[in-house]
């Protein structure tokens, strides 16, 4: 974030215009952006930029490294939360971004509303992913940093979760020890206190019943101490026990000496003094009597100012029903554990999680815990969670969850729009009094198919084209996607999907198929007129030819005419394909040449031509002037290569080198001089062939070697 408090996101696309579009959309909605275009540019900034508050990353970033390649490269050097934004949609590239990072996956052209959520949603899950590390982080600090014993077990007390390294030290077990093979809890009990424990175990599982008591324990190195343990359900968000926790504290000299016992009060009295976490101590009637340092801080007062007060005078007046309830609760059960709402001295306000305990009839003392981070995200994952909802609710496209045989248990306004009823919960009743395939398919045999192939493959996606039915009859074409998973709390398999009405696209697919056709005759008409029209005036420039004299210029003529049979036989091959924009070059040089050589009186001289075309097609622009050029060069080889009654034999080569085509024409011919310079030729045609070669960024070789040879490298 920058010095005047606007979120600083970093933009990668590859894209210029995107990216452009992107940049002024975000800076419009009030954030500052940085766009660069690749990969390596995205780390170097986000590892040397620490003002950036979030990268937006496209996956496809053309050359160098991708941007799930790059957000690796930055994930594993810094936190920050990535949004990934992409055209693709496919499972595997969904996967694939999901084992980097879980901040978002924004396909493109979802609209700015859906980016802007996505982006606010990254903002807060990050924020509250950073509040529970510090939340998980001080509380195993306080764990591992209190002097009590502390335990952790899972939801039925079959298995110990997590002890602390003073519940260690006082079993006196080695750091070698597997808890779950070399020692047993109810065992390590002494035979006389077992039974009591495990009458508490019950109670605790069965009626969540808080355990306070003393017994002894045996050690591994066979020592008796005798503990002071209390234990309580930790409850979930649904009020179920999740699991149970415990603090346990080594009372073998209280019950040994009055020494001990002493010692073991100051010891206390330290622990309060001393603990990381708030520690109360009042009367039954809620006026505080001592209190530690940690807890006069947590509430902006001092000692002395608290001790003039009560529990009435620090609790927020809405939660104060809840909290006299907890500690009537204490009073009369021995103990309790809530979550309380407090207003400290400056009137903001603060959640703790208060654990008290019954001292005596006039006593208890309360350990609170701030828990202000936790209740926030939990705010802040119900916002999002409400945020989503609003979000599915109003898609264009319908969204469904559906039992495996069919029946709605949830759907979205748009579903019911496009099947033409009033609302979802009318379709929803409908749908449920009797079944989803008589109700919208148009072939109620068509859902069992889909539905086993979904089945086949629990998780994955399967898109199906289908045609369903309206409220009113009417049928429409619609594209269905859905897939089978688990719910991630009952474990009850659903299906889940959305509908797409596609009946405008497949009208428009039709229209397009006709212009398509249209147009594909109107190029035929084309092409065959441009071939008529240029065989007319071949045919004219023939007749001229026939009528002159002059030597000079009927060669002239005849030179036009061939020029333009090199390009008559072009628009020929167009009308005569399918495909308008490649031709095959070894047909049309063919003919091209054989053309050419019938122009020619060759006056009994024996001059055969040799080809050797590769079999490949050509781009019609590519092709306009390489036939020419060989035109210009047979032409000239027919005319001066072969003066007299010489015969001779003309080869000519064309072959493709993955991005190159390599022409080579040669005769046997009298060669040209040695000081020939194409470029200061005079002659109209050899200029012309240089001019092309030239314009395609090509290379022309002519060698004189027992004849002439023309060699002519142009990338294709």
């Amino acid at each position: 974030m920058n010095a005047s408090g606007i979120k600083k996101i970093l933009l990668v696309e590859d894209s210029m215009i995107t990216s452009l579009a992107e940049v002024v959309m975000l800076e419009k909605n009030g954030y500052e952006v940085i766009p660069v275009q690749d990969g390596e540019s995205a780390v170097e900034y986000a590892l040397n930029d620490l003002t950036i508050d979030l990268i937006l990353m496209d996956i496809d970033l053309g050359k160098g490294i991708d941007g799930p390649t790059a957000a690796d490269l930055i994930i594993k050097q810094r936190d920050i939360p990535i949004v990934f934004l992409t055209s693709h949609s496919e499972r595997e590239i969904v996967d694939k971004v999901r084992s980097i990072t879980r901040y978002g996956f924004v396909v493109k052209n979802s609209g700015d509303f859906v980016l802007l959520s996505s982006l606010e949603m990254a903002f807060e899950l990050f924020e509250a992913h950073k509040k529970t590390k510090e939340s998980e982080t001080n509380f195993r600090q306080l764990s591992e940093n209190i002097n009590e014993a502390f335990w952790l077990s899972d939801s039925r007390m079959n298995e110990i979760i997590y002890l602390s390294p003073v519940c260690w030290k006082m079993l006196g077990l080695e750091s070698s020890v597997n808890l779950k093979k070399d020692w047993n809890l109810i065992k390590s009990i002494h035979p006389d206190d077992r039974r009591e424990v495990i009458n508490a175990k019950k109670k605790l599982l069965e009626n969540g019943e808080d355990y306070s008591g003393e017994f002894r324990i045996i050690c591994l190195d066979g020592s008796i101490k005798w503990v002071r343990g209390r234990a309580y359900p930790v409850l979930g968000q649904s009020g179920e026990i999740i699991r149970f926790a415990g603090v346990a504290e080594d009372i073998t000299r209280h019950k040994s000496t009055d020494e001990a016992l002493f010692k073991s009060e100051m010891k206390f009295r330290s622990y309060i003094e001393n603990a990381p976490m708030g520690i109360f101590i009042a009367d039954n009637s809620g006026r505080y009597i001592e209190v530690n340092p940690i807890a006069a801080l947590g509430i902006g007062y001092s000692e002395d100012e608290i001790l003039q007060l009560s529990i009435q005078d620090i609790v927020e007046p809405s939660n104060m029903g809840i909290a006299m309830d907890h500690l009537t609760a204490v009073m009369n059960e021995g103990s309790a554990v809530g979550d309380i709402l407090f207003r400290k001295k400056d009137g903001r306000i603060l959640w703790a999680q208060v654990n008290a305990v019954k001292l005596s009839d006039t006593r208890l003392i309360a350990f609170c815990q701030d828990i202000t981070s936790r209740k926030k995200a939990e705010i802040l994952l119900f916002k999002s969670e409400e945020r989503m909802r609003s979000i599915f609710d109003n898609l264009p496209i319908g969204i469904f969850q559906s039992t495996l045989d069919g029946k709605f248990v949830y759907l979205n306004s748009a579903i019911s729009e496009i099947l033409g009823y009033r609302s979802s919960h009318e379709l929803q009743d409908i749908v449920n009094r009797s079944s989803i395939e008589n109700v919208i398919y148009e072939d109620p045999n068509r859902r069992p198919e889909f539905v086993r192939k979904v089945s086949s493959e629990p998780g994955n996606w399967k898109i199906f084209d289908n045609r369903y039915k309206r409220r009113d009859g009417s049928i429409f074409d619609a594209v269905l996607a859905f897939c089978e998973r688990p719910d991630p709390v009952s474990g009850e398999h659903f299906h889940y999907g959305y509908v797409i009405d596609v009946t405008e696209k497949k009208i428009a697919e039709k229209k397009i198929e006709s212009l398509l056709l249209e147009k594909d005759l109107l190029l035929k008409e084309v092409h065959h007129r441009i071939k008529n029209n240029m065989s007319a005036v071949s045919a004219l420039l023939y007749l001229q030819s026939e009528s002159l004299k002059d030597s000079a210029a009927v060669s002239a003529l005849d030179d036009a005419r061939n020029r333009i049979m090199s390009m008559m036989l072009i628009y020929d091959k167009l009308y005569r394909t399918s495909d308008y924009t490649n031709v095959d070059l070894r047909g049309y040089i063919s003919n091209l040449v054989d053309e050419i050589s019938s122009t020619f009186r060759i006056d009994g001289r024996s001059i055969s031509i040799v080809k050797e075309i590769g079999d490949f097609n050509m781009n019609s622009q590519m092709i306009f002037p390489i036939g020419i050029i060989i035109n210009e060069i047979i032409t000239n080889a027919f005319k001066h290569a072969f003066p007299g009654k010489r015969n001779g034999v003309i080869f000519i080569s064309i072959q493709s080198y993955g991005h190159a085509m390599k022409l080579l024409v040669r005769d046997d011919g009298v060669g040209i001089p040695e000081s020939f310079d194409i470029n200061k030729a005079d002659g109209f045609g050899l200029n012309l062939v240089n001019i092309l070669v030239k314009q395609m960024n090509g290379s022309l070789e002519i060698i004189n070697v027992s004849g002439t040879e023309y060699r002519i490298v142009v990338e294709v």
